[in-house]
């Protein structure tokens, strides 16, 4: 289910005091006041939200007519809304009896119970209804189109003052100790000096651009976060200004925002602040220029390692380049060698060859002469 009211199963707040807190005149008010012999002040930021959880649930209802053929007329607005108006009286009054218990979380519960089953039965009478679930940006933005609606069409009984009355007087019927208060007296000064010390009566934002009105209980809850409240400086410049934008002065133009020396990269680790800076720029010129004279040194030293390297490397080029051309020369000889003896040995079975050659024709010359003389 939906979780915006979270709020309504969670821990309330221990009650605010403050000396400064204006008294409640004893009259009826618009968050609540004195009726019969009781004080009928309550949880404002509660009221607030759960006349807001009113509104979506029938704007969930009533996004079933969504379809352009079944759009609400009036009267189906404003009968539906007494409908809920009415089924959400009865269950107060059910849960009258049960101070102890969130009367929110009863009335919660109801209505989730109630879209249900409202929704469930339009469906059936309405064919156009689209089968699945609306979702929270459908939900939100029916709730925007019936709240653009003329007066005339709805606003008589479906309004952001109607919703919060009704809020009011289910927490008023209803409501546990810690959503209203239900202290009674008998005199008018018991009446006074618990209006003045009520923890429920209403209290508005001591910031005048906010304007946010709460109970007192829940005053500090707010105060915490509210953006508009004036605070001094988290850095301690002195400057006062609003918490939202705290930030922003702390990381920009605030005097004491934290900073390092420009010469940091020289070794200066000197913390600073930026209204700082300027005085220690001045006073430090000489720790600057020694630490910068230092600095060079290293690099000198430095440089002349690297150099130290190169010649080293360099010596091993030129060496092993002399040990490969030793080496070329050697198998260049080698090779040399080799083939001047292949020379000689062909030039050796080259005469060789020649001479048995001759012999062979000089045989062949002496038989052929023989042959013709008649010895053979």
């Amino acid at each position: 289910m939906d979780d915006s009211l979270e709020l309504f199963s969670s821990a309330v707040p221990s009650a605010f005091s403050k000396d400064d807190l204006e008294p409640v005149p004893a009259a009826l008010s618009a968050v609540g006041g004195v009726d019969s012999g009781r004080c009928t002040f309550y949880d404002v930021t509660l009221a607030e939200k759960l006349a807001e959880y009113i509104r979506r649930s029938y704007a969930q209802v009533m996004l079933t007519f969504k379809e352009p053929k079944n759009r609400p007329q009036p009267e189906t607005l404003e009968k539906t809304w007494k409908e809920m108006e009415t089924m959400l009286m009865k269950t107060a009054e059910v849960a009258k009896p049960d101070r102890d218990k969130r009367g929110v979380v009863v009335i919660k519960r109801s209505l989730e119970l109630w879209v249900s089953e409202k929704k469930g039965t339009l469906s059936r009478m309405f064919s156009a209804m689209k089968s699945k679930d609306s979702n929270e940006s459908e939900i939100a933005a029916y709730q925007a189109k019936i709240d653009r609606l003329p007066h005339t069409d709805h606003n008589s009984v479906y309004s952001e003052e109607a919703s919060n009355a009704l809020a009011i007087q289910l927490l008023d019927i209803c409501g546990s100790y810690l959503e209203h208060c239900r202290v009674e007296w008998d005199d008018s000064d018991d009446m006074d000096k618990h209006i003045s010390e009520c923890s429920f009566r209403p209290f508005s934002c001591e910031s005048p651009e906010c304007g946010v009105m709460v109970s007192v209980k829940n005053y500090p809850d707010h105060d915490s976060v509210c953006p508009w409240k004036r605070l001094s400086c988290e850095q301690g410049c002195g400057l006062v200004l609003q918490r939202q934008e705290m930030k922003k002065h702390m990381t920009t133009v605030c005097p004491r925002k934290p900073i390092s020396c420009p010469y940091k990269r020289l070794g200066c680790d000197a913390a600073l602040v930026l209204e700082t800076l300027e005085d220690h720029l001045s006073t430090a010129t000489d720790t600057h220029l020694w630490l910068a004279v230092l600095l060079l040194d290293k690099q000198d030293t430095y440089i002349q390692s690297l150099q130290q390297k190169m010649d080293e490397l360099m010596d091993i080029v030129e060496s092993t380049e002399q040990d490969l051309k030793e080496q070329h020369s050697v198998k260049v000889r080698a090779i040399e060698k080799q083939m001047s003896s292949l020379k000689s040995s062909i030039s050796s079975h080259s005469s060789t060859t020649k001479k048995e050659v001759a012999r062979v024709k000089e045989e062949q010359d002496r038989i052929r002469t023989q042959y013709r003389v008649g010895k053979i």
